[in-house]
């Protein structure tokens, strides 16, 4: 999560001034969702009271997207104007929703939901992103209104933690190439009586789940049925039949699911209204658990019966409703066993670039021009250890770049156990630099006089100290649970491991480096780290 100015800051506030400018209501950027989808609800809002103590953040992996969301047009800005997001979004539900006056705004609701609204788009050509070539379609706002029995709960209904920690998992699938709802970007509200509260605002696909698609039947399943095949047609370039539209959601499910098991990450929970059309939605109990998650263990069993079985029993629901047969079950398991295959196999044969000898990578298409370029990068670097996004500053072509990204990692990425971690980790503590940084305080507070680590845990602890110190200079660990949740990403343990491992390998060289790269720095830098 990045600021307007594109500083290396993962997360810093964005004030603006107070305003009053919700949508108007023949300006919101909607289909008419309670009329395409029964049982869909409209929701008053309006205007938090002052927006002077608003603030957002939001998700820098969408910098490079076309945007068309309200405040956020990537044809006029990079990234969200802060003041036009808060006017549209800095809003809550009023004392009676349902209640619409001339001043208000609307989102629409699904059937017995008080915190979350949804705008969705239908129309060719009309998307509120495209992110790898994903439309998206469906925005969500969630945190605004009130839970279930709770009434309006004027000061929000979402951790602003919680917002975080499901924006960062969404990063991490993304880098994954895993189709997911997108955590865009969060409006953090102050309380009075809690910790800051979120209107998290996340794209999607659709914003309907499959519960939408299993538990209607008739009119109801045919309208939701038209409105998806529509919505997905720019995607997948044509207005599907009915039944190509099943098959569709049964294969598209199963390549993200074989996406999200590769990546290793652990649902918050596996019912039927948390699994999208063909995507992943919520991640706020969800966890990014690359050395403790078994593959295939959110497919099937658990309370809801695993995510398997939902987008099955909703082809077979529409193949009811339409009077046609598939045998969807025996598609999902071909199409998910042959891309989680895939996946693994494709990262085994990854080369690490910052140890691949000239030969390997020729042997994956790069030119001696870019081989010789990335070898004089590696030299200039402080301790000899990369990532893949240190090599956007070597110019090369974009074949090759998509070459790297396909079949290359660096061996501070890859674990032991042969999973590649996401290079989103690296950015909460501010990019390569601040991770280099880091690595300087641990191994320098470490060391004997000898310039060798011999003491693990002291190093351990050392690293641990200096990632948490960076990642509070940058403002990446801001939102913090009220409770040991366990969920999210552990970007401190994740990094130590891989850290830990690449210095005890070398320990002289890291603080040979480490000392060289002190007498470069400004005499207050040197204070700071003794």
């Amino acid at each position: 999560m990045k600021t307007k100015t594109l500083i290396p800051a993962v997360l810093v506030a964005m004030f603006a001034v107070k305003s009053l400018a919700t949508i108007e209501l023949n300006q919101v950027p909607s289909v008419q969702l309670n009329e395409v989808v029964p049982g869909s609800g409209v929701q008053a809002v309006e205007d938090i009271p002052d927006k002077s103590k608003l603030s957002i953040f939001y998700n820098d992996l969408l910098i490079q997207a076309d945007m068309k969301i309200p405040g956020w047009n990537s044809d006029q800005t990079l990234v969200p104007d802060e003041k036009d997001i808060l006017d549209v979004f800095g809003v809550r539900t009023t004392a009676n929703p349902m209640q619409i006056q001339p001043e208000n705004s609307i989102f629409y609701s699904g059937k017995g939901v008080g915190r979350s609204g949804v705008w969705e788009k239908e129309s060719a050509g009309d998307y509120f992103a495209i992110v790898n070539g994903k439309v998206l379609k469906g925005l969500t706002i969630k945190g605004y209104g009130g839970n279930a029995g709770k009434g309006q709960q004027p000061e929000g209904s979402l951790d602003a933690a919680e917002a975080y920690r499901d924006t960062l998992v969404s990063k991490v699938l993304m880098d994954k190439g895993v189709d997911t709802y997108i955590g865009a970007f969060t409006v953090v509200r102050p309380t009075v009586s809690s910790g800051p509260q979120a209107n998290f605002v996340r794209l999607s696909r659709s914003s309907l789940r499959m519960n939408d698609l299993i538990d209607r039947n008739g009119i109801e399943l045919r309208k939701v049925v038209d409105h998806l095949r529509f919505l997905i047609a720019d995607e997948v370039g044509k207005v599907m039949t009915e039944q190509e539209f099943a098959q569709w959601l049964v294969e598209r499910t199963a390549i993200t699911l074989a996406g999200k098991e590769h990546a290793r990450v652990k649902a918050s929970n596996d019912n039927k209204d948390n699994l999208g059309i063909g995507e992943l939605v919520d991640f706020g109990e969800a966890k990014y658990d690359p050395m403790g998650y078994k593959p295939g263990s959110d497919l099937t069993g658990g309370w809801g019966g695993g995510l398997r079985p939902h987008s099955i029993a909703a082809a077979n629901n529409i193949a009811k409703e339409y009077g046609f047969a598939g045998d969807f079950g025996v598609v999902f398991d071909q199409v998910y066993q042959a891309k989680f295959k895939m996946l693994e196999e494709k990262d085994a044969r990854r080369i690490l670039i910052d140890k691949a000898t000239v030969q390997e990578m020729k042997d994956i298409g790069l030119s001696d021009l870019t081989i010789k370029r990335i070898q004089n990068l590696k030299s200039q670097l402080r301790f000899g250890i990369l990532a893949l996004k240190d090599l956007d500053t070597v110019p090369m072509s974009s074949l090759e770049r998509k070459l790297i990204r396909n079949r290359a990692t660096t061996s501070l990425m890859k674990m032991a156990n042969g999973h590649i971690l996401s290079e989103v980790l690296i950015e909460e503590v501010g990019g390569m630099l601040g991770l280099r940084d880091a690595i300087s305080r641990a191994v320098l507070a470490s060391a004997n006089e000898n310039l060798f680590i011999q003491d693990k845990s002291k190093l351990d602890k050392a690293i641990v100290e200096a990632i948490n110190e960076q990642m509070t200079v940058k403002g990446a660990n801001r939102y913090q649970p009220r409770y040991n949740s366990g969920y999210g990403v552990n970007v401190v343990e994740l990094l130590r491991m891989q850290i830990s491992n690449e210095v005890m390998g070398r320990s002289f060289d890291f603080v040979y480096s480490a000392k060289l790269a002190l007498l470069k720095q400004p005499a207050i830098l040197c204070r700071k780290v003794f």
